[in-house]
């Protein structure tokens, strides 16, 4: 049920097995690239103030990225459904009796709920008979909890069942890179400046549906240097307290960025010096009505979030790992009602 505002404003502030809250104190810094899926639960009492700062927006590894979920989707599509294949599945968890669900019928082409076996015990094998595309779902016997998710495929005739295992993607806590007096600063600066309702760029859906409810983000742009476009100083006051600051946080993306993705997207220039595109200022309230962030990834290549205070309840950025075996995250994650 992962998936919509409901579900992220309904997100606390604890770590589970794939969804993980840095513990950020004020002035400490995450970094993290485009391939990091991450959103913000809503804060609970108190103002939670963030900066955000985009570098090299030019990221060629777009194209490659998305291609391949296209793909993935593509191939889903094209596969021919109409052939009954038996596939052996089997339970390899120790003392763990399973429940297997059909939640996606590839020739019906539609989302199900349907018991195909219950009570599976341990090492025990049975045949699922049904087509290519098809989704299970393995589950602790006469629970909801999920052990691990079956696409049937083409190519593969035999599937263990076993606990799921995660993937770490590269996500970086630095401590202290800005002052608690320079924070302070910029937070008063931002309160005085008061934070402009603007469209929120990440809710393509919500905003373009008449049908649906938008709320605007609590942002001030700082600075602001797209690509093929001048560069422009948004807010002055702002940026002159934050200017002494970004050859700090420049070398935050120098040293730590991938240095093989520069050299597989940046052939010519792998060593370039980190672009500075876009800086961003937020704010998160619960008395405002955007207090959450939908789950989402950064298009540009790698990205520094600096937290202004710690001096709230709940809410706050977290991550989410992907799974092993497909490399994405759980596919109900994202969306506002999760």
């Amino acid at each position: 049920d992962y998936g919509g505002y409901e579900w992220t404003n309904a997100v606390k502030r604890e770590n589970t097995s794939d969804i993980v809250f840095p513990d950020l104190h004020t002035g400490d810094a995450i970094f993290y690239n485009f391939t990091v899926d991450h959103a913000v639960a809503p804060v609970e009492s108190g103002n939670r103030y963030s900066m955000a700062f985009f570098y090299d927006m030019d990221n060629p590894a777009l194209a490659e990225y998305f291609h391949k979920d296209f793909k993935d989707d593509y191939d889903k599509s094209y596969m021919d459904d109409t052939e009954e294949l038996g596939v052996e599945l089997r339970n390899v968890l120790p003392d763990v009796k399973l429940d297997i669900v059909l939640v996606y019928n590839a020739a019906g082409e539609k989302e199900v709920q349907e018991m195909m076996f219950d009570r599976m015990s341990p090492n025990e094998t049975t045949t699922y008979y049904g087509y290519i595309g098809d989704v299970l779902q393995a589950l602790v016997a006469g629970t909801d909890t999920v052990v691990s998710d079956i696409e049937i495929k083409r190519d593969q005739s035999r599937y263990t069942i076993s606990q799921i295992e995660y993937l770490e993607p590269s996500v970086q806590r630095h401590v202290g890179v800005l002052p608690a007096s320079v924070c302070q600063r910029l937070i008063d600066l931002g309160d005085k400046a008061g934070f402009l309702v603007q469209v929120e760029s990440i809710d393509h859906t919500e905003q373009n549906d008449p049908n649906q409810k938008f709320v605007p983000s609590q942002t001030i742009d700082v600075y602001m240097n797209e690509p093929g476009h001048r560069h422009e100083i948004e807010d002055e006051d702002i940026w002159s307290v934050l200017e002494p600051w970004i050859p700090t946080v420049t070398e935050i993306v120098k040293a730590n960025r991938d240095k093989e993705v520069y050299r597989k997207y940046y052939p010519d220039e792998p060593e370039r010096e980190p672009e500075l595109n876009w800086v961003f200022f937020r704010k998160y309230s619960p008395n405002d009505e955007r207090n959450s962030l939908n789950v989402h990834s950064d298009t540009n290549m790698n990205t520094v979030n600096i937290a202004l205070n710690d001096d709230y309840e709940g809410g706050g950025l977290f991550y989410m790992k992907p799974w092993a075996s497909t490399g994405y995250i759980h596919e109900d994650y994202g969306g506002y009602e999760w």
